[in-house]
């Protein structure tokens, strides 16, 4: 009789951590599911701040020639442009890129801090360098700081060069 009451004490003991022990999961796996929906709502809310939900300041941007204009093939063209550059910084630069024809080429600062301030730019593109080729034109400007490499921006502009 000892043993079956044995028997009975210790199965009902294991019941009851079996079923504790369910209860304890179902309880864990809750909170992991809601730690892991915060996990996801803050992922998703870097994403979107990181995907521009969030005004973003561009570094650079070419004003002239505006996107998709056409200009005459063969001809001078000076390129102008702006960028987050201040008067008062002088480790920045600009640099332009006409249809992958390298290197870039400096532009020129024309910012009222005067000749280190591109805030303001401008670029010609003459003979020396490349020119407009009839049909597609890709014009890209490079804006970077000389003691960081990593913090660049780019701005780019389609064009199209027609027979003059």
């Amino acid at each position: 009789m000892i043993k079956i009451t044995s028997l009975v004490f210790v199965l009902t003991l294991s019941l009851g951590v079996v079923f504790a022990s369910i209860g304890t999961s179902e309880g864990l796996l809750m909170a992991f599911a809601q730690n892991n929906q915060t996990r996801a709502t803050s992922s998703s809310s870097v994403a979107a701040s990181l995907s521009g939900s969030q005004p973003h300041t561009p570094k650079i941007k070419i004003t002239s020639p505006t996107r998709d204009q056409q200009l005459p093939a063969g001809k001078d063209l000076t390129v102008y442009g702006i960028s987050i550059d201040k008067a008062t910084s002088n480790d920045c630069k600009v640099s332009v890129i006409v249809n992958k024809v390298r290197p870039y080429q400096p532009a020129i600062a024309t910012g009222p801090g005067g000749a280190t301030d591109y805030s303001k730019w401008k670029f010609d593109i003459t003979s020396k360098y490349t020119t407009i080729k009839q049909g597609d034109n890709r014009i890209t400007a490079k804006y970077e700081w000389v003691n960081n490499h990593a913090s660049k921006g780019f701005s780019s502009v389609n064009i199209t060069g027609v027979k003059p």
